[in-house]
């Protein structure tokens, strides 16, 4: 397809998903704005990545989080029983999984609070990552809830982290039966393998797996594509022509990660509640020059 019909034909698209309301409208997805932050011969070269962004609202973010818990509730139904689902329902815990470097503001807290609000759980229900783990050593089921598993990182640190000197999760199903569930929204191919291949006794349910063809790497992929040769050297070439222009924190300190995010997965990945900071900065970080993000990162 010629370059610049390829630019409408992907600015046609987004205008319909937001008036379907599958996105949503400006100024929390600016489509066209972010595409002017481009010069015109490489608009084209952009409209590839807003081609291959995916979005998920609200709306598409509650009915993926109770997908999840409709899932293992199943799952719990199935192998032991109807019985046991029925004291797991109504013994189960929630707990949020923990930033690197615990934040209050770290995305699994946001999750507790949407579990409560979407399937009005009582507030007793939702522990610490201290109070759950004396639950565990219990026999209480515990269920970790999150958006999002990119590298897999944010899970591997809560699970080994030591609640108190020598006391870890890791450590309790090492030695015991841990009756333990991590419950997310998105994640990708190889996060996922690392947590179900370093940790089998935690149970992972995730509503959606991206693979490479939802990052920079895996692109194009679609049959409609402009009429430009080498795409995939031209995207490289535009992420790294701009990306030493935005305004990254000070963790995303390679060059490979200010250019492709955390753990440099290269995701083109939004929720309307923030952006992954494993997709790509060229997409969430602010900028010099009034540079307008697509999506901006809360």
């Amino acid at each position: 397809m010629r370059a610049d019909m390829y630019v409408e034909t992907v600015l046609k698209k987004c205008d319909l998903f937001s008036a379907c309301s599958l996105w949503s409208r400006e100024p929390k997805v600016r489509p066209r704005a972010w595409l002017n932050n481009f010069e015109a011969s490489e608009r084209p070269v952009a409209a590839m990545l807003l081609d291959h962004f995916v979005y998920f609202d609200s709306e598409a973010t509650n009915c993926m989080l109770a997908s999840t818990l409709r899932c293992l509730a199943a799952q719990v139904r199935e192998y032991r029983g109807e019985d046991a689902l029925r004291q797991f329902s109504r013994d189960a815990v929630f707990t949020p999984v923990l930033g690197e470097s615990p934040n209050p503001t770290d995305s699994g807290g946001l999750f507790c609070r949407k579990v409560r609000q979407v399937l009005c759980i009582p507030d007793t229900r939702f522990v610490s990552l201290n109070r759950a783990y004396e639950l565990a050593e219990a026999g209480v089921p515990v269920i970790f809830v999150d958006d999002f598993i990119g590298s897999g990182d944010q899970m591997a640190s809560t699970w080994e982290r030591e609640i108190s000197p020598g006391q870890s999760f890791k450590g309790l199903a090492s030695n015991s039966y841990v009756d333990a569930t991590y419950l997310a929204l998105v994640g990708t191919e190889s996060g996922c393998r690392r947590l179900k291949d370093d940790f089998p006794e935690l149970r992972l349910l995730v509503a959606h797996t991206l693979d490479n063809s939802n990052s920079v790497f895996g692109i194009p992929s679609n049959p409609l594509n402009p009429d430009l040769d080498d795409m995939q050297n031209r995207v490289r070439q535009l992420i790294q022509k701009y990306h030493s222009k935005l305004q990254l924190p000070p963790y995303l300190s390679t060059a490979n990660e200010r250019m492709y995010g955390y753990s440099g997965l290269g995701l083109l990945l939004a929720f309307e509640h923030s952006v992954p900071d494993a997709s790509i900065p060229l997409i969430w970080a602010s900028g010099s020059n009034d540079w307008t993000p697509l999506a901006r990162r809360a």
